[in-house]
């Protein structure tokens, strides 16, 4: 049994010789039919379950109050006589020891006799815990903060 298909030219047979004055091809293979796929409903519980983040560092730590760190009396008089309120932020480097070893000024007072001043105290007068890596180590680290100065005047005596 030989028969033919369209216009295509392709012969099907059935295991039987072709006939006289025809050529044998097979006819290509079908393609299988897609098997359907499965979706998951929910993502596998790996990828559903973060891993646990290692332990953060710490941050240097000031060892008692910082504002005691800069007493006014110890502020040179040219710069406790400005009466400006003017706020300074400072930026310090402690080392793994918890020792400053450097003070930066972030934002300046204005002044910069009492900018120096106030570097000055709190290299004199700061103490700190030094940071900590996430394995516990002490390490270098900075700390910054700022100061407001405040300097009121004494009201004058009435007479």
């Amino acid at each position: 049994m030989v028969a033919v298909l369209g216009m295509c030219g392709l012969v099907a047979t059935s295991g039987l010789a072709p006939a006289a004055g025809q050529t044998s091809r097979k006819a290509a293979p079908r393609p299988a039919a897609a098997s359907p796929t499965a979706t998951p409903i929910a993502p596998p519980i790996a990828a559903a379950i973060a891993p646990p983040k290692p332990p953060a560092g710490t941050s240097p730590e000031p060892i008692g109050d910082p504002a005691s760190w800069l007493p006014l009396e110890e502020y040179p008089p040219e710069a406790r006589a400005a009466v400006e309120q003017r706020r300074t932020v400072f930026a310090l480097l402690i080392d793994d020891r918890g020792r400053i070893l450097q003070c930066n000024i972030v934002e300046s007072s204005g002044s910069a006799l009492r900018d120096s001043a106030t570097c000055g105290l709190l290299i004199s007068n700061g103490q700190f815990k030094p940071a900590r890596d996430p394995a516990g180590r002490a390490v270098a680290g900075t700390w910054q903060s700022g100061i407001r100065f405040n300097v009121q005047e004494a009201p004058a005596a009435a007479e």
